[in-house]
This record gives structure tokens, sequence and C-alpha cells, in this order.
């Protein structure tokens, strides 16, 4: 019963952290659109929908792998922030590179502004 319930907790982890990346990475596009000024336009929403599937998939790929699922192992607080804070970071650098590997040249390709960029990465930390 007890596996199951950490199976469950696990499960609940890994849901939440897909809203919260996929909300922070919406808040960033709404930051940068409504409240930084920009040069030029920035394209609507909808163009940024393959770039959030890969911000998400990429952060649950380094948020496992970072032990950050792991329900038996507990640390301070301080540690699992720290654990955050890189995973995260690292997945911010990994999002940037395969948009750009994956969609250079091709009708996909976008600009990933630098200040969205900044933005999604702070509040998926928080």
């Amino acid at each position: 019963m007890k596996r199951r319930a950490d199976a469950l907790f696990a499960l609940l982890l890994v849901v939440n952290d897909v809203l919260m990346v996929a909300l922070a990475f919406a808040l960033a596009y709404w930051l940068r659109k409504n409240v930084t000024p920009a040069a030029v336009a920035i394209a609507p929403f909808r163009d940024y929908a393959v770039m959030l599937v890969i911000q998400v998939v990429t952060m649950l790929f380094l948020y496992f792998f970072s032990r950050l699922y792991d329900v038996k192992r507990s640390m301070p607080r301080l540690d699992e922030f720290y654990h955050v804070f890189a995973a995260t970071s690292i997945g911010t650098v990994a999002t940037i590179a395969l948009t750009t590997f994956l969609f250079k040249n091709s009708t996909l390709e976008l600009d990933f502004p630098r200040v969205m960029v900044i933005y999604a990465w702070l509040l998926t930390i928080l």
C-alpha cells in the first residue's frame, strides 16, 4: 500500500510540474508581450506551442534524472532548491539547443526572445 501511495504521489508531482512549467512558459510569453517593450512584433502564442512541448518534456526528463521525483529520498529544502535550480537551468539551455537544432531552416523556426527565456527560467524555478 505504501508503494502505491508513493507512486501516486510521484505521478501527482509530474502532473503538477507539467502544469507549472506550462504556466511559467505562458506567463513568460504574456510578460514579454505586454510588459517588456518590443522592438519587433512577437509571434502569436500558438506559434510557440512546439517550443512549449519541448520545454515541458525537457524539464520532466531532467527533473526525473535529477531524482526530484524520488519520493523515498528526503533532503533539506536548500539542497532541494539547488537541485531544482540546476535542473531548470540545464533544461532551459537544453530547450533552446533542441529547438535550434530541430527547427533551424524549417517552417517551425521561431525566434525565442532572450527576455522570454529569462522570464520562463525564473518563473519555472519559482
